[in-house]
């Protein structure tokens, strides 16, 4: 899990201000190499941007075998953005990170316990599997709810271009024949 303060720290160190001096930026390259993601943050950072911003995603593939401190950079950066836009669903994902930790370590001692101590690990096993089962629910309805607005948002964007058509036909043959301004496509 990304501390608040390694999150803080971070920001600090890549918040600063385009002008600022070689000093202050070998001090900004030092504090991000300092604060490097684990594997697994970087992983799920990665899949995030993967599913949501391919073009970034993109870049940070280049990134990473181009210049590591600033891929690094980047996916701190996307850590935060993440954290402050939906504090909650970052911290769900956060946990159900954590979860599965605990749960490939119980499991792993699991046979290395005798009969009583397995019986104990099982239930919290299963306990530790249901909020997973929960994390994972829950992660799917946010997606839901994502996705129940994009199609609304297209209907509703499909409906104003079918009520205008007539008026964004009108504009784009007189961008076409030079009679206008360009005007983005149809």
């Amino acid at each position: 899990m990304i501390s608040t303060l390694r999150l803080l720290l971070l920001a600090s160190a890549l918040c600063l201000p385009a002008v600022a001096t070689a000093k202050g930026k070998a001090a900004a390259s030092a504090d991000a190499a300092e604060l490097t993601l684990t594997p697994e943050e970087e992983e799920a950072l990665m899949l995030h941007l993967e599913e949501h911003a391919n073009d970034r995603y993109r870049k940070a593939l280049e990134l990473r075998d181009q210049d590591p401190e600033a891929y690094q950079a980047m996916l701190a950066k996307v850590a935060r953005h993440m954290e402050s836009s939906d504090p909650e669903r970052f911290a769900q994902k956060q946990r159900l990170k954590e979860a599965k930790g605990e749960l490939h370590g119980l499991v792993e001692a699991y046979p290395t316990l005798d009969g009583g101590a397995q019986r104990e690990q099982r239930e919290v096993i299963a306990v530790l599997c249901d909020e997973i089962f929960e994390l994972r629910q829950a992660q799917r309805r946010y997606q839901l709810e994502a996705m129940s607005e994009k199609l609304q948002n297209l209907t509703s964007e499909i409906d104003e271009r079918d009520r205008r058509k007539q008026e964004i036909l009108d504009e784009f043959v007189a961008e076409l024949l030079g009679e206008r301004p360009k005007i983005e496509g149809l």
